[in-house]
């Protein structure tokens, strides 16, 4: 099965443009509400006393477990963006204007079907469910990324705040962040800290992102940004580096320069036969506590996670302005940032591996 999962997300990286991007964005929390609410709404049907006794007592405890943050669930959400390529000329009537939009909009709505199509082909024989989030959805993962202190309160929907007419700050973002002078940043009563990995593990496998995904964590986010890279490109720079190991080995005779030359080549090939897709890949998680020291415990269990996967390493971020740029590139959707000193470069076969892709399990309920 992981063997296959494997491939279906090698499929997902091989069908991404140039043009486009992908974000996986990994988080966890304890909210099972609405499955919970359900299932009462069920009891309240049934007229056996012990039945409803039962459920009654089940529901009460894993309500009391919800609150207290002991229940676990595990979200993934992609985000697959693109870039317009041609932007509408600067005089033009308003009428032309909206006729341009309108246009616009209908083909990225038809190509957006067809990418959440795509997905349900590929994750689709798994049995895995693949949904296409509304505006409120949206809206509910930009409000609880920037507000981690909604974590804790099951009473409250953010959905009910929402303003279409504001922009995603003005509905979203209630707190500062404050850049601490020892590490990472202060923002809406919680500290914050921001890990990013500075090399991959030396052999991947499928299943060893679990070392990260099942920490007995709640208070974390685990951000891959990733941008494929034209192939002609990346062609060419690998001849050129080719060339002059030949001109290095042709000088010098070290026998070692010949193997360097015969992995440049299979690189190559590799690369012209379609057998390698590259990427750039930027792989961030961000962790958060109320205090420092359960902020640091936090970031320890994580370090050893990395330190634990063959050899992979991490940079953490102390430097305030660092991390502000690091905490920009996690926001959710936005692939497009400007500050890419953290980027990896990756080839789809190890970059599968390593995506955080794993939801917790519920079932169709309805």
């Amino acid at each position: 099965d992981l063997n296959d999962f494997q491939d279906q997300l090698c499929l997902l990286l091989a069908s991404l443009h140039e043009n486009q991007r992908l974000q996986v964005q990994y988080f966890c929390d304890s909210d099972y509400k609405g499955e919970l609410l359900r299932y009462q709404q069920e009891t309240e049907k049934f007229s056996n006393v012990w039945t409803k006794r039962a459920r009654n007592e089940r529901f009460a405890r894993y309500w009391q477990a919800m609150s207290e943050r002991k229940l676990r669930r595990q979200r993934v959400i992609f985000y697959i963006s693109r870039a317009l390529e041609n932007v509408p000329t600067k005089f033009q009537t308003a009428a032309a204007r909206r006729d341009y939009y309108s246009t616009l909009l209908d083909q990225l709505q038809t190509e957006f079907e067809h990418v959440h199509r795509l997905l349900l082909e590929i994750f689709g024989s798994g049995g895995a469910r693949v949904l296409p989030m509304t505006d409120a959805d949206h809206f509910r993962h930009y409000k609880r990324f920037l507000n981690p202190s909604l974590n804790d309160r099951f009473d409250y929907d953010p959905a009910d705040g929402f303003m279409p007419e504001l922009s995603i700050q003005e509905n979203c973002w209630h707190s500062e962040g404050n850049g601490q002078s020892d590490f990472g940043f202060f923002l809406d009563g919680h500290y914050h800290s921001l890990i990013v990995l500075t090399r991959w593990p030396r052999t991947t496998y499928p299943g060893i992102i679990q070392r990260l995904t099942n920490l007995r964590l709640l208070d974390y986010t685990i951000t891959v940004n990733i941008d494929p890279l034209p192939i002609t490109k990346e062609i060419s720079k690998e001849e050129k580096e080719h060339d002059r190991v030949a001109g290095d080995y042709a000088s010098e005779k070290k026998i070692s320069l010949l193997t360097v030359m015969e992995k440049k080549q299979k690189k190559i090939h590799a690369l012209m036969q379609g057998q390698t897709i590259p990427f750039h890949a930027m792989f961030a998680i961000r962790v958060w506590d109320k205090t420092r020291d359960g902020l640091n415990a936090k970031a320890g269990a994580i370090k050893n996670a990395i330190n634990s996967m063959n050899a992979a390493q991490y940079f953490e971020s102390n430097l305030p302005s660092t991390s502000k740029n690091l905490f920009f590139q996690t926001w959710p959707g936005w692939t497009w940032g400007r500050y890419e000193h953290r980027k990896l470069y990756a080839e789809h076969r190890f970059l599968a591996d390593m995506l955080p892709v794993t939801s917790t399990f519920t079932g169709h309920l309805a």
